[in-house]
């Protein structure tokens, strides 16, 4: 089932994370000369890990859907895409470009990228190819814990399943002192196992749901708006040294309030803000090109020499961001992942898979 609610925190939360690194570039590039730092630390990643477990949770939700049959219609939906960019870029760095500051070729950087592992220099962490990425080095390890899951909800939710399997992982970091397993055992983990926890109430208690009046979910909505924005935004003190936790219980907020709205009949239902939310990984993903692009011509064409014209730069920026990603996602992301995508299985349903079935 889909979740129109849902798609639009998808294409709040990409164009979240491209205001933020249009900050950056107003901090550091393109409007650095203006002497004026816009203090803005981010965080708006975490909403996507929210969403993540929120809409895998439904999308196997009453369906038969085997291990690696859910593993791989994921993998098939990341890949292509990430893996395209991330070689392009490596590719360009060959003839001495600085594609997203990569001032020299790196092969190892490249392969670790591609296989969604992190990459350490002296124990230093060093962000993948394609910066973004790194959202998907958590991504792709939590499918792969959720096909665990699923392969014994004949006996155990996933909920509980993935729940021991992450305290196994605390506890092995505990004990195996490997910068690679701390890197993954993070606070962001959090955000997957809130949005399991919000598909099991939407699905297992209808009924309470129903009891909860409309301002609930609106007031959801909003405070965790805030929250997240704020935490964002201050991220001093403890929000500083618990910033993912909290950003996850601020999504967790937003998801819910957006879920109970939805089954209340409050429902976008403009296509073009649709669209954004489907496009969201692509433009998730391309956006940091166009942003270096869009800089480089602004810069050269003198646009930024004032602000305001620094401002129409960066409008111009966004429009580009959003054209460019919806084409790629209409015309490359989807047809690429529907050529690939594995037909369904025909695998009994599990007597934890749900309390009632979708329509």
């Amino acid at each position: 089932m889909m979740f129109s609610n849902i798609q639009v925190l998808q294409a709040a939360a990409a164009y979240s994370v491209v205001g933020l690194h249009l900050v950056d570039s107003w901090n550091n590039y393109t409007g650095a000369h203006f002497g004026y730092s816009i203090d803005f630390p981010g965080g708006f990643n975490g909403l996507f890990f929210v969403i993540s477990g929120f809409v895998n949770a439904e999308a196997t939700r009453n369906r038969a859907t085997k291990p690696l049959e859910f593993i791989r219609k994921r993998l098939v939906r990341i890949i292509p895409l990430y893996w395209a960019l991330s070689v392009a870029i490596f590719i360009t760095t060959l003839f001495g470009l600085k594609t997203l500051g990569i001032e020299t070729p790196d092969l190892r950087r490249l392969i670790l990228s591609l296989f969604f592992l992190p990459t350490f220099e002296n124990g230093v962490l060093v962000s993948p190819t394609l910066f973004v990425g790194w959202t998907l080095n958590f991504q792709v390890p939590f499918y792969l814990l959720f096909g665990l899951a699923l392969s014994f909800e004949r006996y155990v939710c996933k909920e509980i399943t993935l729940s021991a399997c992450i305290t196994v992982l605390y506890i092995l970091s505990m004990i195996i002192k490997r910068p690679e397993l701390g890197y993954y055992l993070d606070e962001l983990l959090l955000g997957f196992v809130l949005g399991l926890l919000i598909s099991r109430l939407h699905c297992g208690c209808p009924s309470f749901l129903e009891r909860i009046r409309l301002e609930i979910f609106v007031t959801c909505l909003a405070i965790g708006s805030v929250f997240l924005v704020g935490t964002a935004l201050i991220s001093t003190g403890v929000l500083l040294q618990h910033q993912h936790a909290f950003i996850a219980i601020a999504g967790a907020m937003m998801v819910f309030g957006a879920v109970g709205l939805e089954a209340k009949g409050m429902v976008m239902r403009r296509k073009v803000v649709l669209l954004q939310g489907a496009a969201s990984y692509s433009i998730f993903l391309v956006h940091p090109l166009i942003l270096q692009f869009a800089g480089k011509a602004m810069i050269l064409t003198g646009l930024n020499v004032t602000i305001p014209g620094t401002l129409i730069g960066y409008g111009v920026t966004l429009a580009l961001v959003s054209i460019t990603g919806t084409a790629i996602h209409l015309y490359i992301e989807r047809p690429v992942s529907e050529a690939l995508r594995p037909k369904p299985s025909s695998a009994p349903l599990s007597k934890f898979s749900g309390l009632r079935r979708r329509a």
